[in-house]
This record gives C-alpha cells, structure tokens and sequence, in this order.
C-alpha cells in the first residue's frame, strides 16, 4: 500500500482482513517503509481496509501495482477524500477495474489537483466509462489513461478541462474508445501521441486546437477513423 513519498501527514490504520493490523503515521507510511508489507498465513482474497489520515496514494509501477483489484469505496474524512496530486497514483495497476457502484460515486474531491500526470497509466483492466472525476484544476494528463486499453468511454463535465496544457500520451493505445467527447481543449499546446493506437474511433469530435503546436503521431493508427473534422492547426510546429 504505497503512500506518496512527499506527504507527511499520513496517519492510518489498515485492517488487512485476517484479523491483524497495522498503525502507521509521517514517514512511516511512505513508499518503501517496511510496515507497509503484510504477510498473509494463507492464500486467499482479503479484504483490506485503510482507516485515518492519508495524503496521496502512489503506486507509480511498483512491483505489486497488479496487486490491486478494486476499490471498493474511496473512503471519507481525511481518508484520500482531497489528494494533492494524482501524479502516477495508480500507475501499473494492471488488473485494477472499476466495475463496482463505488466507481462512480463518493469519489475523492480532487477539484484542486493540476497534475494527473500518469494517474491511470497502463491501468488495462478498467472497463466501460471512466468515473466523472473533477478535473477543473488540471493542467497535466501526461499519459493519463494511456495504456487503458479495455475503457470504452471516457467522460470530462462541463468546461474542466479547460486549463489542461499537456494532453501528451493521455489517451495513447486505449483501443477500446469508440467514441471520444468533446472536451474542452483551449489550452492545450502538446498534443503528441495523444490518441495514438485509438484503433477503434470511427470519428473524432471539433475540439478546440488554436493553442495547439505539438501535434507529432496525435492519431498515429487511428485505423478505424472514417471521418476527421476541420480542427485548427494554426499554431502548428509539429506534425
């Protein structure tokens, strides 16, 4: 269970499901910390629960990230319901899906994080539409969800991500896609390998690219696209 490094407000508790726990809080509950381990006495599915105070979580390819399976509730209080930073939080989590109700609802408030750098990257397993996280504060979705080739949906409310700068790798190889919204874009500048191996978009929406310079392998085998629309390329550097 890895706690963001940098946070130093962590406090927790985890039950790990076999009748034991463990308390552990500041630095003691950082990546690598040796508390943060839990041999059980038998093989078996346990289910793990984490009580108190935790920052940021950051799996960030660590050896276990395919550990994870689920997330059955997101938690309330202090527990993750503000996070700092999504930057590689789940990153690795290969078999992590959102297939229960919890997925969509009592998500985390990350109104304020700018950086999802990396958040879902190669996280394979989620399936359908993505949970309607709130991305107003975003900045950076380098390589967001790239990789989450079983998602078939992706949804952003409203206007929130207006402020996102860098869409470089953010939807790289989700060949799932089938259809991609139209999400506000007018600020963004990179858009490199953004959609590349989207092999399953038959069209793509008039998302706003006037700030657009990087365009470099943007749709790169896109090979199902029958339709492409008139975007802005003005400020093009990079095709």
């Amino acid at each position: 269970l890895p706690a963001e490094s940098a946070a130093t407000d962590n406090d927790i508790v985890i039950t790990w499901g076999d009748g034991t726990e463990s308390g552990l809080d500041g630095s003691n509950a950082e990546v690598g910390a040796s508390g943060l381990t839990h041999t059980y006495p038998a093989a078996g599915i346990y289910p793990v629960w984490v009580e108190g105070q935790m920052e940021n979580i950051y799996y960030n390819n660590i050896a276990n990230a395919p550990d994870l399976l689920q997330i059955a509730a997101w938690g309330t209080g202090d527990m993750f319901t503000s996070p700092s930073t999504m930057n590689s939080a789940f990153y690795g989590c290969t078999q992590m899906d959102f297939s229960a109700s919890a997925r969509t609802t009592n998500l985390p408030d990350t109104s304020a994080v700018n950086n999802w750098s990396q958040a879902f990257y190669n996280c394979s397993s989620i399936t359908g539409t993505f949970p309607a996280f709130n991305f107003s504060a975003a900045t950076n979705f380098t390589r967001a969800w790239s990789g989450c080739s079983s998602m078939t949906s992706f949804v952003a409310a409203g206007d929130q991500t207006q402020n996102v700068i860098n869409f470089s790798e953010a939807w790289k190889v989700c060949s799932s896609l089938t259809s991609f919204p139209q999400i506000n874009t007018s600020a963004g500048k990179n858009f490199s390998y953004a959609w590349q191996g989207c092999s399953s978009l038959t069209s793509f929406p008039l998302i706003n690219t006037a700030a657009g310079t990087n365009f470099s392998y943007a749709w790169f085998n896109c090979s199902s696209l029958t339709s492409f629309p008139l975007i802005n390329t003005a400020a093009g550097t990079n095709f």
